[in-house]
């Protein structure tokens, strides 16, 4: 029997540059493949057409919010299944409430440290990538 590396893909629409770097060079670094879209729109167009493992969410987007783009997600069949960390710098309990409301499984707040993220991360999904699967 075979053994192949199970690759885990990421959805990380963020529209801060920066933060879109230090959460890509994290996760890669860890063996995540990670995919930016930096509007809410891009990000539901990519999904028409994958389905990641995980979707990280800012919730401040310049075209459609998140809370839109994490509905669509959890009103899609073939997507409700997929967990979703929102990352934002809003903070607020009515927020929060919102968003897990929504189905989203954890709202983290920015700034956070990019450990703390990438263990939330593996904790959900309940393995790291590059686990061996038999094929």
């Amino acid at each position: 029997m075979t053994e192949i590396k199970k690759i885990v893909q990421v959805l990380l629409v963020e529209d801060d540059p920066s933060v879109a770097r230090l959460v890509q060079f994290k996760l890669e670094k860890n063996g995540f493949l990670v995919t930016i879209k930096d509007r809410g729109s891009e990000a539901i167009r990519w999904l028409s057409s994958n389905k990641p493992s995980l979707v990280l969410l800012d919730l401040m987007l310049p075209d459609i919010s998140g809370y839109q783009v994490l509905e669509h997600v959890k009103g899609n069949p073939a997507l409700k299944d997929i967990p979703v960390i929102v990352l934002s710098s809003r903070g607020q309990k009515d927020e929060i409430d919102k968003c897990l409301a929504l189905g989203a499984r954890e709202h983290i707040l920015k700034p956070f440290n990019p450990t703390e993220l990438l263990d939330k991360i593996v904790s959900i999904l309940g393995e790291k990538p590059g686990s061996k699967v038999q094929a």
